[in-house]
């Protein structure tokens, strides 16, 4: 065999190779990112801790805080 095919098959391998290993090491990076970005706020520190600036929606006017004063246009009568 020829000298210079056998360097250009040896130049092709370890060019599929490194793009291989190259995207091998992307993905990992990726993949990293995105668990950080999805991970849940109390896997880290306080598992079942709740946050106590988080305001839940109510839909019952009795379970709102009473110091919560309504707009003038609700009318509140039956």
């Amino acid at each position: 065999m020829n000298p210079l095919f056998l360097g250009l098959v040896a130049a092709g391998v370890a060019l599929v190779a490194g793009v291989l290993i190259y995207n091998w090491l992307q993905e990992r990076r990726v993949r990293r990112r995105i668990d950080a970005a999805f991970r849940k706020p109390g896997d880290t520190a306080q598992a079942g801790a709740r946050d106590p600036g988080r305001v839940e929606p109510v839909l019952d006017p009795s379970d709102q805080d009473p110091t919560f004063s309504q707009s003038v246009a609700v009318e509140t009568t039956p």
